[in-house]
């Protein structure tokens, strides 16, 4: 089978739009998840991404698994942190086990937190992402 490819599913959209487009992606239950591709080709422009010229730039990943590369070569952490160096806010809600495979550029969140945690550390990406 074929390594997994970043892709975009829809590129932005009002939220209604966007939540039932969410409300239809199901995972392929293979644990193959490439964040750190996915996290680079958003960062450097390679998804295609319709952003405004003036936008700041947020990504948030959901993850349950480390992190991950299909590239040949494989691209690390620090590759991803590398493209990301253009005030992209970068915000990553793992398990616990794997904060590490995401802890050198951005903010790490439990991804398993009390729904109040997870809202008010979703709010701290998206409401002020200039400030530190």
């Amino acid at each position: 089978s074929r390594p997994p490819e970043s892709s975009v599913v829809t590129d932005f959209e009002d939220f209604v739009t966007f939540e039932s487009i969410l409300s239809g992606v199901r995972d392929d239950g293979s644990g193959e998840e490439p964040t750190y591709d996915a996290v680079a080709d958003a960062c450097d422009g390679l998804l295609g991404l319709g952003w405004r010229e003036d936008a700041v730039k947020i990504i948030i990943v959901f993850t349950d698994e480390e992190g991950q590369s299909y590239r040949d070569p494989a691209i690390s952490e620090e590759d991803m942190c590398s493209a990301c160096s253009e005030g992209q806010v970068l915000g990553f809600f793992v398990s616990p086990l794997y904060t590490s495979s995401f802890d050198e550029c951005g903010s790490v969140f439990n991804l398993y937190e009390d729904d109040a945690s997870f809202i008010t550390n979703l709010e701290s990406l998206i409401s002020d992402p200039c400030s530190p």
